[in-house]
């Protein structure tokens, strides 16, 4: 296999010559990469991110999401899988699939992984105080009623009283 061979980017006074535009621009209009700047410019830079996400949606997708789940979760993407998995693809309260959909994309909203706040009320959380997974309903419902159980057989002994109105 024949050596790949190398480039330089040429550089005067401060300025460096984009390797895919071919402008010259200053050194501030270049990201850095170990205190050097990189061959494309800021401009080019960002274009060739866009249209990587552009050409690789469901992969970038997937990638947030695998990166969200763990960050705030401390769950891998397999993890989840297993879980909803495990619950059939429903929600584990009103036992039916998540049917919200975004408004830009008109994807179906994933299933939201629920965990007890009063041992971690924000995120991250620990990883080890999830419950199941949410409809988004179900999962809004529940923080409204700040995860109080007194309260919402409270709102269900209440609909039964008043059902036959």
């Amino acid at each position: 296999m024949a050596k790949r061979e190398y480039r330089r980017s040429e550089t005067r006074n401060g300025e460096k010559k984009c390797s895919r535009c071919s402008e010259w621009k200053s050194f501030d209009d270049y990201y850095k990469k170990k205190g050097k700047p990189v061959s494309q410019c800021k401009v080019c830079q960002r274009q060739i991110t866009r249209n990587w996400i552009a050409e690789n949606k469901e992969r970038n997708a997937d990638a947030k999401r695998s990166k969200n789940l763990l960050d705030n979760y401390n769950m891998t993407m397999e993890q989840y899988r297993d879980m909803f998995e495990d619950q059939e693809g429903v929600c584990a309260i009103c036992l039916e699939p998540e049917t919200k959909t975004h408004g830009s994309t008109g994807t179906t909203f994933r299933l939201a992984v629920d965990h007890d706040h009063k041992c971690c009320a924000t995120t991250p959380t620990c990883g080890e105080c999830t419950r199941g997974l949410l409809c988004s309903t179900c999962n809004r419902t529940l923080g409204l009623l700040n995860d109080n159980a007194a309260v919402l057989r409270a709102a269900a002994d209440y609909l039964e009283r008043n059902d036959s109105l």
